[in-house]
């Protein structure tokens, strides 16, 4: 939904539909700002997948064309089955028993909180 407003003299489209999107979804972005301190810096960036799309670039760019779908899938695959293999065997990115004793505690308060007694 489009609607004009005046400001200053100068007529201003604003669109409500992306302001209403942004509202709704704000809960989702901040999602991360409710976990531990520890645990935010890694999940709240790309960092990994960054990583990720670079390494595909630099192999593709070795082979520069492809013969065929297949191939290019492939090399995609196999890719993705080494960095696989390299966070199951490799250093842990992530402690998630700290993650879960977390979780636990904070569970737990909130079934405390949502406990109403009757007198």
């Amino acid at each position: 939904m489009r609607t004009n407003i005046q400001l200053g003299g100068i007529e201003v489209a604003q669109y409500q539909i992306t302001i209403d999107s942004e509202f709704l979804h704000f809960e989702d972005a901040t999602a991360v700002l409710s976990l531990p301190k520890e645990y935010r810096r890694k999940l709240r960036t790309t960092n990994s997948l960054e990583r990720l799309n670079e390494e595909v670039r630099r192999r593709e760019r070795v082979i520069r064309i492809f013969p065929n779908r297949e191939s290019a899938m492939r090399l995609l695959g196999a890719l993705l089955m080494e960095h696989d293999n390299k966070w199951a065997a490799g250093k842990k990115y992530l402690d998630m028993t700290e993650y879960l004793e977390w979780k636990q505690v904070r569970d737990k308060a909130e079934v405390h909180s949502k406990i109403i007694s009757i007198s």
